[in-house]
């Protein structure tokens, strides 16, 4: 496959953007995509433009670069550089150079992931550089029910007095019979769960609460699902609050720089009046020496005669 895109001069790399909101499983998926295809997945927490370089060079061919969080990994461009806490130093220029490397990663894999796909700036996601972006989103009904199952197969919670009866001991001895009734508790978890409202990581972090007892699980998630979507609408407001804060001390510093300039034009202003006054003075004066001058030189005249 390398020699079909040798041929045809197109570099033998692909680019891929997963996108979504934080806890969907970004992350996870670019571990289980290094796993499934069996590639080294390399990532760095602390790089700047030359260690990146280098690191793209020694990459092992037919691996996985994961770039992570690549709205706030890297210095911006733009007039927000300070609110990066990343420890990457690499520029945004630096990183677009290595992508683009003559010899990057040539026969492997680069995978983004981002929280806000809105914030990145046109000259990462272009085609080249990003290949296909893939919405990674929140947690569909469907893939509630398979988390519940595969959370609890084999089922290793303990029987207690509620699930005592003539039905379920045979439900024990009869693993379809077992099969069964969890599938039927994975549908009522997924019916109580609301469509693509909570992440797949806050489900997960739920149910290990309750690891021992799916009926518990059941039982409890309504009064969770309420305490989350109440989380993540408080989590939503203090982030609107905080950008506007930031605008408006943008939007102050703009000000106070266009009146640092008005005022520094006025000066300039000023000084050019200055001058041109004095240049004015300096005139007048010299027509007053021309006229004394031209006054002697009559008087001289007028003597002699």
């Amino acid at each position: 496959m390398g020699e079909w895109y040798k041929r045809r001069g197109i570099p033998h790399r692909r680019g891929y953007m997963l996108y979504g909101e934080p806890g969907c499983g970004k992350s996870s998926f670019a571990t289980a995509l290094a796993g499934e295809l069996g590639l080294n997945l390399l990532a760095s927490a602390s790089l700047d433009d030359d260690s990146l370089q280098e690191f793209l060079r020694k990459m092992p061919k037919g691996s996985i670069l994961l770039l992570e969080d690549i709205d706030a990994a890297f210095i911006q461009r733009t007039k927000n550089v300070g609110q990066s806490h990343s420890k990457n130093k690499v520029t945004f220029s630096g990183l677009l150079n290595a992508l683009d490397g003559a010899v990057a990663f040539e026969g492997s894999l680069v995978l983004m992931t981002t929280n806000h796909r809105e914030l990145l700036d046109p000259a990462l996601t272009r085609p080249g550089r990003v290949d296909m972006a893939i919405y990674v989103g929140l947690a569909r009904r469907d893939q509630v029910r398979r988390l519940f199952a595969y959370f609890y197969h084999p089922w290793e919670a303990q029987k207690n007095e509620r699930d005592d009866s003539e039905d379920d001991k045979k439900n024990d001895n009869n693993g379809k019979g077992r099969l069964a009734e969890l599938d039927e508790l994975a549908r009522r978890f997924a019916e109580l769960v609301p469509e693509e409202r909570l992440s797949m990581a806050s489900l997960q972090g739920f149910l290990l609460r309750h690891k021992l007892d799916p009926q518990a699980a059941i039982d409890n998630v309504e009064r969770f699902v309420e305490a989350e979507q109440e989380r993540i609408k408080n989590e939503k407001a203090a982030r609107r609050k905080n950008k506007k804060a930031a605008d408006d001390n943008d939007n102050d510093n703009d000000d106070q720089n266009d009146e640092a300039k008005v005022d520094e034009n006025k000066e300039e202003e000023g000084e050019k009046e200055v001058k041109i006054a004095e240049a004015k003075v300096g005139e007048v004066k010299e027509n007053e020496v021309a006229a004394d001058q031209l006054e002697g030189i009559v008087s001289a005249s007028a003597t002699s005669a």
